[in-house]
Order: C-alpha cells, then structure tokens, then sequence
C-alpha cells in the first residue's frame, strides 16, 4: 500500500481484485495528522502488540503490515492473531534501499575509497522454510541449529535478554516456520 497525495494506492498484486471498493485502514499507536490521512483511508488508533489486535478487521480480505523493523514481539503478536484469525500469513522483503539498508549498499564503494581492493560483496537470501528440495533442505537445517547457538550466544551476553525468552523466541520461529510461514534471512 504506497500513500499518494490524496489517496491511498493499493499494492499492484491487490489492486486489480479490490479497485475501488477496498477500504483501507491505517494503524498506529499515536494520532496522524488529519492533513496526512488520505481521503480514501480511515485513520485507526490500535496496538498491535495485543493479542486481539485483528478483532476488528476480522471481515477484511487482505491485512497487510509493514515496516516490522526486526520488532520481534510485534512480529509474534502479529502471527498469532494471524492464526487465531484463521488466516496464512506470508512474510516479503519489501525489497527498498534506504536508511540502514542503504549504508549497507555503499559498503562495497566505502571499502573501496579506503585502499581495500578486489572488494567482493556477496548477499544471499537463504530460506528458513525446509519445505524445499533434499540437498537444500540439509543445507538449511544444519544452518538453522547454529544459527540459533548464535542467537542464543548474541542475545544473552550482549543484549542482556534472558535465556528462557530467548527459547520461547526460537520455538515460535520453528512453529512458524513449520505453520508454512515463508521466512528468509538476507545475509
């Protein structure tokens, strides 16, 4: 969903389905300026931290939410009022280059005018579903144990979390994952 001037234009896999007739919601945990709220766009004050936030968009067709930001509860929150709803929730890259994620663009270049040479810069998106061929299958599971040793390791010592929160984030990762949430891990 991109906000235009005066309207709110619906994202074009959408659009052709619900034209004119969509109503579009927008959420936040603070008031938007009445001046800012398209025409076609009615203004909502919710969290969707809570675990009914979807209550009152249960007769919507299509909810969509973005700008998660690595917000692990609001992602959680997120996938269980999903599936509490009913609903099968898909995760995209909204596939955008800016703030962080274009420092991270200007890395290969920074290096550069820095004296570094023969600066390689490679990014893969690896998949977190294991529903996918054998051989990458493997590759993925094999992946996923260390990664979550890693988490474990990052999250505990460095961030301060505590060790039994950092399971319970874990084994909703896997639940979700085998729920048929398609998840990737840009790296």
């Amino acid at each position: 969903m991109d906000r235009e001037i005066e309207n709110v234009k619906l994202s074009p896999d959408i659009a052709p389905i619900h034209q004119l007739t969509a109503k579009v919601f927008a959420i936040d945990t603070i008031y938007m300026q009445e001046e800012w709220v398209p025409r076609n766009c009615e203004f909502c004050i919710d969290d969707l931290d809570q675990p009914d936030w979807y209550y009152p968009f249960r007769d919507s067709d299509f909810i969509h939410v973005g700008g998660l930001g690595g917000d692990r509860q609001l992602l959680t929150c997120i996938l269980q009022g999903a599936y509490r709803y009913g609903l099968t929730p898909r995760i995209a890259h909204a596939n955008t280059v800016s703030g962080a994620a274009h420092r991270m663009a200007c890395w290969k270049y920074g290096t550069a005018t820095h004296g570094f040479t023969d600066v390689a810069e490679h990014v893969y998106r690896i998949p977190l579903n294991t529903e996918r061929p054998m051989t990458q299958k493997s590759v993925v599971v094999g992946w996923a144990d260390g990664f979550e040793a890693y988490s474990m390791d990052l999250l505990v010592k460095h961030l301060g979390k505590r060790h039994l929160e950092v399971f319970l984030i874990c084994a909703a990762a896997r639940q979700a994952l085998r729920k048929g949430v398609e998840g990737w891990l840009e790296m």
